[in-house]
């Protein structure tokens, strides 16, 4: 009977909740969006939003952009930027150490909340907690942003020891 139960509480746990506090190496795949005009972050230099995390759920994401420079000798500018993805239900957070390229037409616009952007940055996944404890990896983050919104699409890979 005792057996019974665990195996129909172990069936009732999420799918990806599963995969992500497994063993071995998985696919990441997670996507943020923040409306502007109701976010409580303050833009530049900390972006936030609300999404999902593919196979685990929601989460909350927040970034912070920790520099961006000139490169010398190009009209574009190298970024570095600190991704916290926290899921919604507690069970874990994730850490991204993130850093990119923006060149023009876009290089002009990033900082002017409106202005269409997009960048592609590269991540190392610098730490995590819960579900997330002990993990490494590495991917894209391509954010895309317009108007009012920002998307970001975050994907790559995700190793639990």
């Amino acid at each position: 009977m005792r057996r019974a139960a665990l195996i129909l509480a172990i069936a009732a746990l999420p799918l990806g909740f599963i995969t992500a506090a497994s063993a071995g190496t998985a696919n990441f795949e997670a996507t943020f969006t923040q409306i502007y005009s109701t976010s409580t972050c303050q833009f530049p230099p900390v972006f936030c939003g609300s999404g999902t995390v593919a196979g685990v759920g929601p989460a909350i994401s927040t970034v912070l952009l920790t520099s961006i420079a000139p490169i010398p000798g190009s009209d574009c500018r190298a970024l570095t930027a600190v991704r916290t993805i926290t899921l919604d239900n507690g069970a874990g957070s994730l850490t991204l150490a993130e850093n990119g390229t923006i060149c023009p037409p876009n290089a002009a616009a990033a900082g002017v909340q409106g202005s269409p952007f997009a960048v592609e940055k590269s991540y190392t996944i610098a730490g995590g907690t819960g579900v997330f404890a002990g993990a490494t990896g590495g991917g894209t983050d391509i954010n895309r942003s317009a108007g009012n919104s920002q998307v970001s699409v975050v994907s790559g890979t995700l190793t639990q020891p």
